[in-house]
């Protein structure tokens, strides 16, 4: 379901198939058990060729459980979710909106470049 690719400037997270709850904090969590893990790197979770299909409720635990695992690990970095269609991206907007990400997060949509920009830049 997930690749990921680890470097020092940036971790990417894949999805090319269907999205899952459970399968999104098991590629987060397997990054934090990762012998390479720094929770200063940035994090880019590319759902451009994920198919979604969660349920309402199943994207609040999604977030619920997003922000357990972000808080306890990575408290205060930056993560970017780049989606290809505007369906699952204007469900992000409203997760952030709905909960304290603290500007950590970003959405951005088919554009891959500007994502990696924003993530690889100096917070001011």
């Amino acid at each position: 379901m997930f690749s990921t690719t680890i470097t020092d400037e940036l971790v990417i997270h894949t999805c090319d198939s269907a999205v899952t709850v459970d399968g999104i904090v098991s590629a987060m969590r397997d990054w934090f058990d990762h012998s390479d893990f720094n929770p200063e790197t940035p994090v880019l979770w590319d759902f451009r060729f994920a198919e979604f299909d969660l349920a309402s409720a199943a994207i609040e635990e999604l977030a619920d459980r997003l922000l357990e695992l972000t808080n306890e690990k990575r408290s205060g970095y930056k993560t970017a979710w780049l989606f290809g269609s505007s369906i699952p991206a204007q469900v992000a907007v409203e997760l952030l909106s709905k909960y304290d990400w603290q500007n950590r997060v970003r959405i951005f949509q088919n554009d891959y470049e500007a994502a990696i920009a924003w993530l690889t830049s100096i917070i001011k």
